[in-house]
């Protein structure tokens, strides 16, 4: 039979013949593939399925076939590290890694990604989805997010003997971070344990007590250095021991430190190029617009486009458009509708600068911006500039495991928000913006939506793409979405410069700190010399000596915010 059906199909017989040979000859002896520590991270159990089905070869006395292949011995030979189980949910800060990676097909997989990198301090997996790896910004991460969503949060365990660190009585250290009022003690002790940056702990118990070794519960802050001051009061300070080794971390615990990989993960920028004109665009609803004049002042040959989505007799000079839920709309369509024909530089603002808030911030980002565009002083703005925050050069981290559902407004209260298309937010990010998450990663985020761009850095993007944009911000109409809160945390990531390079030429430096903002009392300006008084005139324009404006924002009651053109208030002052 086996003739005959060979006869009829020399071809195929062939075939098959040749096939069984290179099999013999290339296979592996006992029918397992090798394994080797760098392709693990992409092995499952399902990579065996198929050979185990066959019949597994019965070893010859004396050989020294390897072991067949498991997780726990890829653990094993890549030092997997001890973890404990920290809780459901994702840590609020420190990400830096491992969203949508193939180290998300498992927790084994994920931990052995963590084991391998000195920076990872914990994980939080959820399967499928991320390996999302925290480095020492995390911090003890004692605030989980989305506890609900299917994360789960795992430490990395760093071996320290703290039980003979010495014991410095009455002494605290001269700088500190996380600080944890009413914290765990064997938490700040494992957090210590885990970065170069920590050498101690300083402690004040809740009881004072010579016990300190006994007490589990107080006000604890990590030391960022071995220098303890004296300090009248019941601190101790207990000293890092020199057998913990810790790893040495690329990012400094800081706010406005960025992943440790950025710097040489992306291109540096080119000079800035020479600017022209400048656009104001203005989110308004129904609020109060009386700073806008004063703002303008800094910047006489700037436009305003004030749109208005409330009532259009708000300010004569509104440009109706309806209400699409935020500001986020009505940038990205004065974008589309201007991608050809924009400002050299183009100011975006939210509407609503005279709230009340946080030491006044809103209007302190936008006299930041404003500060820059002054005639005199414009050609040394950048492709992108943000007061992030609460402070220049804060750093907020892109998590793009963040989502929101509601959202509690000064004037409206607490909102539940509309779905966006898609979430969380790195999965909407890799959708409308791009698949690559390094630039948010090392780019991170800004609030409240003030921010000043170049005409060539928002043309880095198609215009298809602020379209598709723009239909996701009008699907909900003029409920606030989830798709807004997205939007704000993608602006920085797709505007700003490639890398994170200070520019240090000492020219450089005292060009910035020409535009540096002051604040006097009327009893500091009076010890100034009159020869520097007399150059302190009242110009708008910034274009001769110094400006001295009345505080636009008066947070600090009577003092005065001072723009300062070539003098050095800081020496006169002392």
């Amino acid at each position: 039979m086996a003739r005959e059906f060979c006869g009829r199909r020399l071809l195929v017989c062939l075939t098959l013949a040749v096939a069984a040979c290179l099999l013999r000859i290339t296979g592996p002896k006992n029918g397992w593939l090798p394994w080797t520590p760098s392709v693990e991270a992409e092995a499952t159990s399902q990579s065996w399925v198929a050979e185990a089905e066959a019949p597994e070869p019965s070893p010859k006395p004396g050989s020294e076939d390897p072991p067949r292949p498991t997780l726990a011995a890829a653990a094993a030979r890549t030092s997997m590290a001890n973890f404990t189980f920290h809780g459901d949910g994702f840590c609020d800060a420190g990400y830096y890694a491992g969203w949508g990676a193939a180290e998300s097909r498992s927790l084994e997989s994920c931990k052995i990604a963590c084991s391998a990198d000195p920076s990872c301090t914990f994980i939080s997996f959820k399967e499928g989805i991320t390996c999302s790896r925290f480095d020492a910004t995390a911090g003890t991460c004692r605030q989980l997010q989305s506890p609900k969503d299917g994360y789960s949060t795992y430490q990395k365990v760093w071996e320290c003997d703290w039980s003979h660190a010495e014991l410095l009585k009455g002494y605290r250290c001269i700088e500190n971070f996380e600080n944890w009022k009413g914290g765990s003690k064997e938490a700040m002790l494992s957090f210590c344990s885990s970065t170069s940056f920590c050498k101690g702990l300083h402690w004040l118990p809740d009881k004072a007590s010579d016990q300190i070794h006994n007490i589990s519960k107080g006000w604890f802050q990590a030391c960022a250095n071995t220098g303890p001051k004296w300090f009248m009061g019941p601190w101790y300070t207990l000293v890092k021991p020199p057998s913990c080794v810790s790893p040495a971390d690329q990012r400094p615990l800081s706010k406005t430190s960025i992943p440790g990989f950025c710097a040489t993960a992306q291109t540096p920028f080119g000079p800035a190029p020479a600017s022209n004109t400048v656009d104001l665009v203005v989110a308004a609803f129904n609020e109060n617009l009386s700073y806008l004049e004063p703002m303008m002042s800094m910047a006489p040959d700037a436009k305003l486009k004030l749109y208005c989505s409330g009532s259009e007799s708000l300010d004569p000079r509104c440009i109706p458009l309806p209400n699409l839920g935020g500001e986020n709309a009505v940038y990205l369509h004065h974008i589309v509708q201007n991608y050809d024909s924009l400002a050299d530089i183009t100011v975006f603002s939210v509407g609503s600068i005279m709230r009340n808030e946080n030491n006044q911030l809103l209007c302190r980002k936008l006299n930041y911006l404003m500060t820059q565009l002054r005639p005199a002083t414009r050609g040394l703005f950048g492709n992108f500039s943000t007061m992030a925050h609460t402070f220049e050069g804060e750093f907020n981290p892109f998590n793009p495991a963040f989502d929101i559902v509601t959202y509690v407004s000064q004037k409206w209260g607490m909102i539940r928000l509309c779905n966006a298309s898609m979430r969380p937010l790195g999965t909407w990010y890799q959708n409308f913006v791009e698949q690559d998450l390094i630039r948010p990663t090392c780019a991170g985020v800004l609030f409240n939506g003030i921010f000043a761009v170049r005409a060539e850095r928002l043309r880095r993007w198609p215009k298809s793409k602020y379209q598709s944009l723009l239909a996701e911000m009008s699907r909900c109409g003029d409920l606030r979405s989830v798709a807004d809160h997205y939007m704000e945390r993608s602006w920085k990531a797709m505007l700003e410069d490639d890398v994170k390079v200070q520019r240090s030429t000492l020219a450089q430096d005292d060009q910035r700190q020409s535009v540096s903002r002051f604040l006097m009392t009327a009893t500091q300006l009076s010890k100034l010399p009159t020869a520097a008084v007399a150059h302190l005139v009242v110009d708008p324009s910034g274009t001769s000596g110094a400006a001295l404006l009345p505080v636009l924002c008066d947070w600090r009651g009577p003092e005065l915010a001072m723009d300062i053109h070539g003098v050095s208030l800081v020496a006169l002052l002392h």
